[in-house]
C-alpha cells in the first residue's frame, strides 16, 4: 500500500471511528479523563421500564431460560427435570427436546479421505 493510500485511510478512519460511537453512552472528553458516559436515548418510557423491571423480579427468566440467582451466582442454565412415568423416565422440564442431534455417520467418500488422512485411526 503506498503512502498516499495509508493517508487517505487513516483520515477516513479518524472521521469514521467517532460517528461509531455517537450513541453508545461514551463520548471522548481528551485529556486525561478520556472516555466519558452520557445519556442516550431511550424509546421506552419510565413506566415501560418499571413494568418489565417488575415483570423480571417476578419471574428472573431471561429470554434465553437462564434463571438470575443473585450476588455472585449470577445467572444459572436451564436444568433438565424428569419424573418416572409407567417405569419409563419422562421429561418435567420446559426445554425444547426437540432439537436435531449430530448425525455421526459418515459417507463412503468422507470416510476414505477420513483413513487417508488419519492411517492409524
Amino acid at each position: 500500500m503506498s503512502i498516499k493510500k495509508s493517508v487517505i485511510a487513516l483520515t477516513l478512519s479518524a472521521f469514521i471511528v467517532p460517528a461509531a460511537f455517537a450513541d453508545s453512552g461514551w463520548s471522548w472528553v481528551g485529556g486525561q479523563i478520556g472516555w466519558a458516559p452520557h445519556a442516550t436515548p431511550s424509546s421506552k418510557s419510565r413506566a415501560e421500564v418499571n413494568q418489565e423491571l417488575e415483570n423480571f423480579r417476578d419471574n428472573p427468566v431471561d429470554a434465553a431460560g437462564w434463571s438470575y440467582a443473585g450476588n455472585e451466582l449470577g445467572y444459572l442454565p436451564p436444568q433438565h427435570s424428569y419424573r418416572i412415568e409407567n417405569g419409563k423416565l419422562a421429561h418435567d422440564d420446559k426445554i425444547d427436546h426437540g432439537t436435531s442431534h449430530p448425525v455421526t455417520a459418515m459417507a463412503e467418500e468422507e470416510r476414505r479421505q477420513y483413513e487417508a488422512s488419519y492411517p492409524n485411526g
